[in-house]
């Protein structure tokens, strides 16, 4: 990138000094632009959107994930989170399907959605074999996912003796 576009994004960024970091640098001014004007990043529930991790994602990806029709559900806007541009669009579909097919779907979260679809099924019904509630009591009083649903594969083998590659492995004819 040469000074001069480098000046024009700083322009751009002008009251907005949250946004720069190395990667914004490797975009174009009119990705930097694009991503300033949106109009539905624009928007109250989108703004929190708006951080530095957005210069990682490429324009297409963006529209893609503000596009998705889940928004339109209010049971997933919690999951407007900046990392949401991270993870595969038909994974977060499918991760949603799966969570609406055991009626889990108000309670997942961001990690939820990371976790690999293929994974993420057979761990839920080696909790249901095993007689674990998938929602269980929040310490608030109220509900929440069961946090092994959203754990690392790590932190299931090490917090929950919960070996996902060895149930994988085994191929639990799903």
């Amino acid at each position: 990138m040469n000074d001069n576009e480098k000046n024009l994004i700083n322009r751009l960024l002008k009251e907005k000094e949250y946004l720069i970091c190395n990667s914004l640098y490797q975009k174009t001014y009119e990705y930097v632009q694009f991503v300033l004007e949106n109009e539905t990043l624009a928007k109250e529930e989108y703004k929190d959107l708006r951080t530095s991790t957005i210069w990682c994602s490429n324009k297409e990806t963006i529209e893609i994930k503000l596009n998705m029709s889940i928004w339109n559900d209010e049971r997933y806007r919690h999951l407007l989170k900046p990392t949401i541009f991270n993870i595969n669009s038909l994974q977060i579909e499918n991760n949603i399907l799966l969570a609406e097919k055991y009626f889990i779907s108000s309670f997942i979260t961001i990690n939820f959605l990371r976790r690999n679809t293929i994974m993420l099924k057979q761990l839920i019904e080696y909790l249901i074999e095993k007689e674990v509630e998938l929602i269980v009591d929040d310490a608030k009083g109220g509900k929440k996912l069961n946090p092994i649903l959203s754990a690392s594969n790590t932190i299931l083998k090490n917090n929950y003796g919960i070996d996902i590659k060895n149930i994988v492995t085994k191929g639990r004819n799903l």
